[in-house]
């Protein structure tokens, strides 16, 4: 198989480098020129096709026009200083002819320095793409392995159960059981939800659908881990706060927001609020752990994003992603104010009236 010939990529230099070397370079070619006169007259334009050819391939159009404009200049004064008679004669001819040619070779130079960067940021964003792929791999990889390992040591236990072993005892591993499917089942949901949204088939089913109501479930929910953890849960949502939202998304959100107040708590009192303002709905959810550093408010709702918590703390990264975007979806907005060891605080705001065309975040 043979070798291919590749073009070696332009340098990457400054604008100003670029149109810097716009003016040098035809300056420079001038000053060559003057002192090989006798070889360089019968081939006067040659060094400044080369230059215009290297300043358009680095710095693109302008500086290529630029390096045109000072070629076409030191040209014709190379010519018209020349001491053969003919030569100072044919200097404006000479400078005619090679202007078109020269801009002619301008544009191919950008050109080609246009494909090569769009070649770099090409290969940049499949570079990113791939780490970001590896990177989720290995967190999902782990993410799944914790409750299947607690399952399976569940199952022994149970499958090793006697008839001596009381009622309680096997009902706590059932509950085990339950706790750890329940996450297994969400951490595939969340998996699968990456790849709706990032294909653009987040599809969502819009009806009635009471906030307050859903606040309540949610925190009925994580009441055994709000419980394990030593914290409380306080939801203050009065009834009637409707909408038209996705249920299930929403619910999603809502999950999202006080699974990571549970995670990153530490065990501090946690407050979900529900309210309407006027043409909006809000919901607050707040605790009092670890809390998030100004530089990280908008890079946890990036995908795979997480923020400065240290060890221990699991997760893919998602969570927040997921809720963004499908608030951003519903037409509404989420931000967050926190700071560390002062804990956090997500509000969410939703239209009562669903707008899917805006597109809106924010971050306290």
């Amino acid at each position: 198989m043979g070798q291919r010939f590749l073009i070696p990529p332009p340098p990457r230099v400054s604008v100003g480098g670029a149109y810097a070397l716009a003016v040098l370079l035809p300056v420079g070619a001038l000053v060559v020129e003057q002192l090989f006169r006798g070889w360089i007259e019968p081939i006067p334009f040659v060094l400044f096709f080369l230059v215009v050819s290297l300043v358009s391939s680095i710095g693109g159009w302008g500086p290529g026009t630029l390096a045109v404009a000072f070629s076409t200049l030191a040209g014709y004064g190379f010519l018209a200083t020349s001491a053969d008679p003919d030569r100072r004669a044919g200097a404006l001819l000479g400078t005619a002819l090679f202007l078109p040619v020269a801009l002619l070779i301008a544009g191919v130079g950008a050109v080609v320095r246009a494909g090569f960067r769009e070649r770099e940021t090409a290969a940049q964003g499949l570079a990113d793409a791939v780490r970001l792929r590896d990177e989720f791999i290995a967190m999902a990889s782990h993410e799944l392995k914790t409750p299947l390992t607690s399952l399976r040591l569940v199952v022994q236990q149970m499958s090793r159960v006697r008839r001596g072993d009381t009622i309680a005892g096997a009902d706590e591993r059932i509950l085990a059981v339950q706790r750890h499917t329940d996450r297994l089942a969400r951490l595939i949901e969340e998996i699968l939800d990456v790849s709706r949204i990032t294909s653009g088939q987040l599809q969502l089913e819009i009806g009635q659908v009471d906030l307050s109501e859903t606040a309540r479930e949610v925190a009925a929910r994580f009441e055994p881990d709000v419980v394990r953890v030593g914290a409380t849960i306080t939801v203050d949502a009065p009834p009637g706060v409707v909408g038209a939202w996705d249920g299930r998304r929403l619910d999603q959100v809502v999950t999202n927001l006080v699974s990571n107040a549970v995670k990153y708590g530490e065990g501090t009192p946690i407050y979900v609020s529900v309210a309407r303002r006027g043409a909006e709905a809000v919901l607050v959810v707040t605790d009092r752990g670890k809390g998030i550093a100004p530089r990280d408010h908008r890079r946890i709702f990036q995908r795979f994003e997480r923020g400065d918590h240290g060890v221990g703390y699991a997760g893919l990264g998602i969570g927040l992603w997921i809720a963004h975007e499908i608030v951003t979806a519903l037409g509404g907005s989420i931000g967050v104010d926190s700071l560390p060891g002062r804990g956090a605080t997500f509000t969410v705001a939703l239209p009562i009236e669903h707008e899917p065309s805006q597109r809106r975040s924010q971050a306290g």
